[in-house]
C-alpha cells in the first residue's frame, strides 16, 4: 500500500441523513453564490486577514471595497498605479489620503468618470515626465555651458 493515506477509513457511501445535510450545505452555498445582499464587511475582512495569517503572510494594510464586480475589475487594474502615486506623493509615505482616490459608490457614469480622470492623469504625468526630463537635462547642460564658456560639463 505504498503512498496510501492512513488514518480515517475511506468513505464510500453516505447515510440518508448525511445526504440530506449535504444537500442543505450545497443549497446554502448556491444561495450565497447568487446573493446580491450587502456583504458583512467586518466579517469578510476578518476572514481575509485570517486567511493571510494562516498562509503565513502579512495581512493587507487595507481592503478596498467596490460597489460592483465591474468596478472591482477596473480598480484591480488601476489600483496599483494609484497607490504607488499616493505613496510617492504623500508626506507620510502612506495611504492616509487613499479615501480621495477610491472609486466612488454610485452610478456607472460616476465610476467611469473617476477612472477616466485617473487614467488621463497617469498618462499625462508619465508622458510629461518622459518628454520633459530629456529637455530639462539638455537645457541644464546648455545653461552650464553658457555660464562656463570653454569648460567641459563632464
Amino acid at each position: 500500500m505504498g503512498g496510501a493515506v492512513t488514518g480515517s477509513p475511506r468513505v464510500t457511501s453516505l447515510t440518508l441523513k448525511q445526504e440530506e445535510r449535504l444537500r442543505e450545505i450545497r443549497d446554502e452555498w448556491l444561495a450565497i453564490q447568487v446573493s446580491t445582499d450587502p456583504a458583512d464587511r467586518p466579517a469578510a475582512e476578518e476572514g481575509i486577514r485570517a486567511a493571510y495569517e494562516a498562509a503565513g503572510l502579512a495581512a493587507p494594510g487595507f481592503i478596498l471595497w467596490m460597489s460592483s464586480p465591474y468596478a472591482g475589475a477596473i480598480a484591480a487594474s488601476i489600483a496599483p498605479g494609484i497607490i504607488c502615486a499616493i505613496s510617492r506623493s504623500a508626506p507620510d509615505g502612506g495611504l492616509a489620503g487613499l479615501g480621495d482616490h477610491t472609486l466612488p459608490c454610485g452610478s456607472f457614469d460616476d465610476q467611469f468618470d473617476f477612472v477616466d480622470r485617473q487614467v488621463r492623469l497617469q498618462v499625462r504625468t508619465q508622458a510629461s515626465d518622459q518628454a520633459y526630463a530629456p529637455v530639462w537635462y539638455r537645457a541644464a547642460g546648455i545653461r552650464w555651458w553658457v555660464d562656463r564658456p570653454g569648460e567641459s560639463p563632464g
